[in-house]
């Protein structure tokens, strides 16, 4: 997929997303609704996490990269938490074979930044970082 296919991509994603803040959703606002921002090395994207919907992006910050040298992940679907426990299944994606995969990630909160850890079936690490919130949903 042409990096331009991703980005409209994602700006459908979010688009969508903004248009379902507006209409009717059985999901109650969770502890991890808002606007992130990735304060990981390598990496800059945001998040937007908004009554049981998401939509990621990020790319690397390598310094003086070219825009076209660059690589844009876009990821965007639903989400549930239970027991501590997000569980995420992607609608959109810029990798096409993960659509409709799930995966799993935990999360801990000092103030608006959150520690998160991608976590396999038994919990296991897969990856980690963190984001701090800039906006929360009201």
């Amino acid at each position: 997929m042409s990096r331009r296919r991703m980005v409209l991509a994602g700006l459908a994603a979010v688009a969508a997303l903004g248009a379902t803040r507006f209409s009717a959703s059985p999901h109650a606002p969770s502890p991890i609704d808002g606007v992130w921002q990735y304060i990981n090395p390598g990496t800059r994207g945001q998040s937007f996490i908004f009554e049981g919907r998401y939509v990621h992006f990020t790319t690397p910050s390598t310094a003086g990269a070219s825009d076209s040298a660059a690589v844009y992940t876009v990821d965007a679907g639903t989400f549930s938490i239970k027991d501590g426990v997000v569980t995420a299944t992607r609608a959109f994606a810029s990798d096409t074979r993960l659509v409709g995969k799930s995966y799993r990630w935990t999360y801990t909160m000092k103030g608006d930044t959150a520690a998160y850890r991608v976590i396999d079936l038994d919990g296991k690490e897969l990856a980690s970082g963190r984001a701090v919130r800039l906006h929360e949903a009201h």
